[in-house]
């Protein structure tokens, strides 16, 4: 949706992006497992910031950024 909106919003976007896969490291760990429904996947949920990042990493031949953790429900 995000890199939908960039493209409507007149931003040049690269024709391929390659999305990294979701990594959940030790200090994420409980984020993950809050906001995972029992028996479900853990799936990030991309900002508008992120895809922007995205982009710019894209085109500018650096790293990309990996998927943001969620906030720990309370």
């Amino acid at each position: 949706f995000w890199v939908a909106q960039q493209i409507l919003a007149g931003k040049e976007v690269p024709s391929d992006m390659v999305m990294p896969l979701l990594v959940i490291n030790g200090d994420e760990l409980q984020a993950w497992l809050t906001n995972t429904p029992e028996g479900g996947v853990a799936t990030p949920v991309y900002s508008q910031d992120y895809a922007v990042n995205l982009i710019d990493a894209t085109i500018a031949g650096k790293d990309v950024p990996p998927p943001e953790a969620p906030a720990v429900k309370k």
